[in-house]
């Protein structure tokens, strides 16, 4: 193929939103985007290389792969590497043992597949991965592994058939993407049947062969194109439906600019084909690689946040180490006859992975080096009654409501029941009432799901078996004749809920003559409270018990404000000073993760708070609101 700056110009377009998204940039929050326009950009310039080498006689796998081999490994090993000796030095145990498994799966491209079974994109606990980012690296090479022989028995056999054949197998993966959005959004953002139409876009564009347009046209379409991928960069975040159809808008943006870049004429391909995007586009690859081991390190150091200084160093020192990485890896690596042998090469490429294999089963074995730490306690990680984790009372969002265990999860053994309804941080309060049990004046349902707010209304990450679960929540009200519902959520992950979604349940609710409880937000946290425990310790060699909760100021109160006919408890009034909230009280840590509280957490909620309780000031307001019909309960 022929060089074009501007699909260089294009990279930039796409690994920039990206850094200052992971940085925490504000206006960036649908960065991520850019990683759909590199896999347009790939499936273009490689399926081109991949034509040109056909049309003139000269294909081979084996050739293929060494160019893929030399394009991607030596900067990819070179960060892992560095990055591991950065992780053992300042991590605790659970994260260099971590980093190992992740290191695995990067040498093997499959760290989409394990993100996707272990957590998700954004996900609390991935933001301390420092190979978070190679989930896109194991999409595009597994689409490598079986495309370019398709491509050429297409090409070589049914030329003239490559349009119905791949865009039918485009078609079907973005059909795939858009029901697996709200069916199984964590699937559907990591896997490559629901990514490969995004490649295959590119491809087609390549098998095309187009002409450029005329001049007009193409600076319409290219306006359109830059557009598309702006709207998406600023206005989609962690709550947007993705990819799904949401994903065509950098898509079809990356398709149109590419297109009509075919003439270099246009307004854009010649803003896109100036020195400092072309420079950027360059050193693109080395800048995704560098830039997120870099945050995360210094969210580790810094307890989760970043300083306004701290984000404009770490992208300055990205853009830096990226260059460095360019010229001095990348270059020499790229090329048999102007840099490195294939000899070298191949040599020089396997001992880095077999340095990479070993460190990281190394850090597997050991535990994360658990003996530099003889006093970490593991045992502060994952209690062994964590009984709101996932099983047939506490669902998956992938599950089926008929997985619902009913009458097994009845709690305690009062008169009533009450309702215990809502997503994980309903789920979470389950071992303190079945603990405090006897203190209740009711016993409890749960009835909980991963990831559902307990509300009616349509709400933008929710999926298909979410919506089924919650309008599910009527029947289970008749069945066990609930007079009493207590609603609890991850409210603050959910802007897009407001008082008034909440309040048209509760009124539905209280039409029914039943009684309703709504617990706030509870404590939030940066990092594992536990990895503060032990990171105070190293610093100040003191462990700290308290920590700043990242509930916003006010958030509770207002929720409290908005609603009218329920009682709404403040769980940060009862279990904080402010903003600094306990995360270790006698000697056991109170949270299991950053939002989820562990057994003894759950006991301290229940007592602190739980409103069933006999001695639960709430309760008792709620009757005297009741009498002074503030509530009305027919």
């Amino acid at each position: 193929m022929n060089y074009r700056a501007d699909i260089d110009g294009l990279r930039a377009v796409a690994v920039v939103p990206v850094l200052l998204f992971h940085a925490g940039i504000g206006g960036f929050r649908g960065g991520y985007v850019g990683v759909d326009v590199f896999f347009v950009i790939s499936g273009f310039v490689i399926t081109g290389s991949l034509l040109n080498d056909i049309a003139k006689g000269r294909f081979s796998i084996a050739r293929f792969y060494e160019r893929r081999a030399r394009r991607i490994l030596p900067a990819l090993l070179t960060v892992i590497l560095l990055a591991g000796a950065a992780a053992s030095g300042i991590f605790l145990p659970p994260y260099i043992e971590e980093y190992g498994q992740s290191a695995t799966a990067a040498l093997l491209f499959i760290s989409n597949i394990y993100i996707w079974l272990d957590s998700g994109y954004f996900a609390q606990a991935a933001q301390m991965r420092p190979l978070l980012h190679t989930w896109s690296l194991g999409v595009e090479e597994q689409f490598y592994l079986v495309m370019p022989l398709a491509f050429y028995v297409v090409f070589r056999f049914l030329r003239r058939r490559w349009l119905p054949v791949f865009g039918a197998i485009a078609g079907l993966s973005l059909a795939l993407s858009i029901v697996g959005a709200s069916k199984a959004p964590t699937a559907s953002f990591f896997l490559l049947p629901t990514r490969a139409w995004e490649l295959l876009f590119g491809a087609l564009l390549a098998f095309g062969g187009l002409e450029a347009p005329r001049a007009w046209f193409a600076n319409l379409l290219s306006l359109a194109g830059i557009i598309a991928i702006g709207v998406a960069i600023g206005s989609f975040d962690a709550n947007t439906p993705y990819p799904g159809a949401n994903a065509l808008f950098p898509c079809l943006g990356a398709v149109a600019l590419i297109y009509a870049g075919t003439d270099p004429r246009t307004y854009v391909a010649r803003l896109l084909s100036g020195s400092v995007p072309v420079a950027i586009g360059k050193i693109s690859y080395s800048l995704y690689l560098v830039h997120w081991p870099l945050i995360v390190f210094a969210r580790y150091q810094n307890y989760g946040e970043l300083t306004a200084a701290m984000k404009v160093s770490l992208v300055v020192t990205s853009f830096g180490l990226a260059a460095l990485s360019w010229r001095l890896i990348e270059q020499p690596f790229r090329s048999r006859d102007r840099g490195v042998s294939g000899r070298t090469a191949f040599f020089t490429g396997v001992a880095a992975a077999a340095a990479v294999a070993i460190t990281a089963q190394t850090a597997i074995l050991t535990r994360g080096y658990a003996g530099r730490y003889p006093d970490f306690d593991y045992t502060a990680l994952a209690p062994a009654e964590n009984q709101w984790r996932p099983g047939r009372c506490f669902l998956m969002s992938s599950d089926s409501v008929a997985r619902w265990a009913g009458d097994d999860c009845l709690l305690g053994v009062g008169s009533g029941p009450a309702l215990l309804w809502g997503d994980s941080l309903a789920a979470h309060y389950m071992p303190g009432v079945v603990a405090e049990a006897a203190k209740l004046r009711s016993s409890v349902l749960a009835y909980t799901m991963a990831a559902c707010p307990p509300v009616f209304t349509e709400f933008r990450h929710g999926s298909q078996h979410c919506a089924e679960f919650n309008a599910n929540v009527i029947r289970v009200i008749d069945r066990y004749r609930i007079k009493q519902v207590i609603m609890s959520a991850a409210w603050q992950a959910h802007p897009d809920i407001s008082e008034a979604d909440i309040a048209a349940v509760i009124a539905s609710f209280n039409r029914r003559g039943i009684r309703v409880f709504v617990i706030g937000q509870s404590p939030l946290f940066a990092l594992e409270p536990y990895l503060i425990y032990y990171r105070a310790r190293s610093i100040s060699n003191e462990r700290t018990e308290y920590w700043r909760s990242l509930v916003a100021p006010g958030f509770n109160r207002a929720l409290k404000d908005g609603i009218q006919d329920a009682a709404v408890i403040d769980p940060i009034a009862a279990m904080c000073d402010g903003d600094l909230c306990p995360i270790r009280e006698n000697g056991e840590m109170l949270y299991f993760d950053p939002t989820h509280f562990s057994v003894a957490g759950s006991l301290q909620a229940v007592q602190r708070y739980f409103p069933l309780r006999r001695d639960a000031p709430v309760y008792g307001a709620l009757q005297r609101a009741m009498a002074a019909d503030r509530v009305r309960v027919n």
